[in-house]
């Protein structure tokens, strides 16, 4: 056994750390999970639209695709986490001291993926909210107002109606976007009408839905990029405990 206060305190400290460690892991795969299969963002039926929009940073992947990925992604890496978790508590509790270096090892490493990560994401953010506008912009215009409207293009326009009657919002910057005379409108780009019969005019026109979907994403990514920086913060405890617990583990000589 491993005696003394300073490897007991290292010992209990990392267990309980390791524990809210492998609660966090969970919590990120069911918030995936949640995503996924529980939590309809955008909605099936905005899907059409969605399907047509290709971001260029990310390899020409639509942006339905990518949202199901990144729900993937938060599954993959949360069940990770909590694996890693319940294996650096093993590893505290039976004192197995080959068990907790493997286990800082590997909790370096993915430290080291997150931070890269979440700078990634970061560093791109901008680029992806502009090929997004400009490709959701060019989609709507295409197809929103086609010449000769096809069974594809009025699955899109109808997703599009969708969109804009779900988010308050009118094309993608703004009116323009489906009008540039602005004349007329369809209904579904205002929330009210003063005439009657009703019409949409610019001046009751709602915003564009980018932003709409930019403070939407934004709600998202600050929770996501919150619970990733609070799982650094205890992958460094547990890393530095186990080093700790380690040292302690060595001078007494146990194996």
């Amino acid at each position: 056994m491993v005696a003394g206060c300073g490897a007991n305190l290292a010992k209990v400290v990392l267990v309980v750390v390791n524990i809210i460690f492998l609660l966090l892991g969970l919590g990120i795969a069911v918030a995936g999970l949640y995503f996924k299969f529980g939590e309809d963002l955008l909605q099936d039926d905005i899907k059409d639209a969605l399907d047509k929009i290709d971001l260029d940073m990310v390899g020409g992947v639509d942006v339905y695709t990518m949202l199901d990925q990144l729900s993937n992604i938060f599954i993959v890496v949360g069940f990770i986490i909590f694996a890693i978790g319940f294996f650096g508590c093993c590893g505290a509790c039976c004192q197995w001291r080959w068990m907790l270096v493997i286990y800082a090892i590997v909790v370096i490493l993915l430290m080291i993926v997150q931070i890269a990560g979440i700078a990634l994401f970061a560093s791109f953010k901008g680029k992806i909210n502009s090929s997004f506008s400009e490709e959701a912009t060019k989609v709507l215009k295409d197809n929103y107002n086609a010449a000769s409207p096809t069974d594809e293009t009025k699955k899109v326009k109808a997703a599009f109606d969708r969109m804009f009657q779900t988010f308050e919002c009118c094309g993608i910057s703004n009116y323009s976007d489906i009008s540039p005379g602005g004349t007329t409108l369809p209904l579904v780009c205002c929330q009210t009408s003063a005439t009657t019969p009703p019409i949409c005019l610019p001046a009751n026109a709602n915003e564009g839905c980018f932003t709409k979907l930019d403070e939407l994403f934004s709600k998202y990514t600050t929770i996501f990029i919150a619970v990733g920086v609070s799982v650094i913060v205890f992958q460094l405890l547990c890393v530095i405990f186990s080093f700790c617990l380690c040292t302690a583990i060595s001078r007494e000589g146990a194996v």
